[in-house]
């Protein structure tokens, strides 16, 4: 805006945007319309909306919304959680030891930038910590298969590390988090050999939407009840025969459009892997065909990262319907052109209104 700010209100462009909500902060009732009046100040623009909220309802959208609970974490306090936490603090704590240790200067590390000596801490440490972290969370709300599978695209960028020039000390830390990561996804294989329907139950949840989905015929008119939908332990169980329901809707017969909002990038690619797994292992959901979205920011991990080539690919192929079915962190909350949702899931609750607001816009 410092390009406008010599330049006459004739000469100034004239824009029109749309949005749903305004400010990104929170904001307290009675704060708000000073805060508008500095947004108008600091854009040189004027805010319209509407006064009656029914005119609003007119244009907007205003989609049936229903909330699905599920249990808490059955894995919150299992032994292979408390094995990372262990880890983990014991990184932490080297960590600590080699910002005080007046020998660990800059010369110590021999690779890219951002694994160089800062006052405020050896940042070599960062990367394998946001592993083990991003692993415990993912373990802790997703279960042993997504947590397996984010353990092995963790264990490849720790191995990349491993092969690089690296100081003996740091070479060590690195090779015990890479020991670490294979034992942990050798355990997990073995649990989930042992019990091959475990899963948590907010996956379950999920599963339960996807099958409400298949059991009416025309989606987009047939809309079931979700809260009338219930499983046993294993969600094909819900099937009394599976051959009659495939007979009863082929997959081309089901229109579904849907985005399934999370937090983490994680927890994108993890649980798009799932949905392909599920996908193979319920004939039922051959219907599904997933793909996963996330930002194209600064990128830490490769299988997670995206370019904004990449982004526009994946929304072109859900716009020609050869995917149906988007997981995306807030990305795609606002901005991106796609089509219309008949099915939007916030599977991470929304951080704040705004959040909330922009993802309902899009059903």
């Amino acid at each position: 805006m410092k390009c406008f700010l010599n330049i006459e209100p004739s000469e100034m462009p004239k824009i029109f945007g749309l949005s749903a909500s305004l400010l990104n902060r929170k904001c307290k009732p009675s704060q708000l319309e000073k805060n508008l009046h500095e947004l108008e100040k600091t854009l040189r623009s004027t805010i319209i909306t509407a006064r009656d909220v029914s005119e609003i309802q007119k244009y907007g959208t205003d989609p049936e919304e229903i909330a699905i609970f599920y249990h808490g974490s059955e894995f919150a306090d299992s032994d292979l959680k408390e094995e990372i936490v262990n880890l983990s603090n014991e990184l932490k704590c080297k960590k600590s030891e080699f910002s005080r240790d007046e020998d660990a200067l800059e010369s110590d590390l021999l690779f890219e930038k951002q694994f160089r000596y800062s006052s405020e801490g050896v940042i070599f440490f960062d990367k394998p910590l946001r592993c083990l972290n991003a692993v415990c969370e993912t373990f802790e709300n997703l279960g042993l298969w997504c947590a397996c599978t984010a353990a092995e695209i963790y264990l490849k960028e720790v191995t990349i590390l491993c092969d690089r020039p690296i100081m003996e000390k740091y070479q060590k830390i690195l090779e015990k988090v890479q020991k670490f990561l294979e034992d942990f996804i050798k355990k997990c294989e073995i649990l989930l050999q042992k019990n091959e329907n475990s899963m948590p139950h907010k996956l379950k949840r999920l599963l339960e939407i996807f099958f409400a989905v298949k059991e009416s015929k025309k989606f987009i008119n047939e809309l079931p009840h979700i809260s009338d939908v219930t499983f046993a332990e294993d969600p094909e169980e819900y099937f009394v025969n599976i051959k009659q329901i495939q007979e009863y809707s082929n997959s081309s017969d089901i229109n579904v459009c849907s985005i399934v909002f999370v937090e983490q990038r994680i927890t994108a690619y993890v649980l798009y892997q799932w949905l392909l797994y599920m996908t193979e292992k319920y004939p039922a959901l051959a219907f599904l065909k997933p793909n996963f979205i996330v930002g194209h920011g600064r990128a830490n991990f490769t299988e997670t990262s995206m370019t904004e080539k990449k982004q526009k690919e994946i929304v072109s192929s859900f716009r020609k319907k050869e995917c149906n079915i988007l997981i995306a962190t807030c990305v795609l909350e606002e901005g991106m052109d796609i089509r219309q949702c008949n099915l939007v899931i916030r599977f991470d609750l929304p951080k704040d209104f705004r959040s909330y607001v922009q993802s309902k816009g899009r059903a």
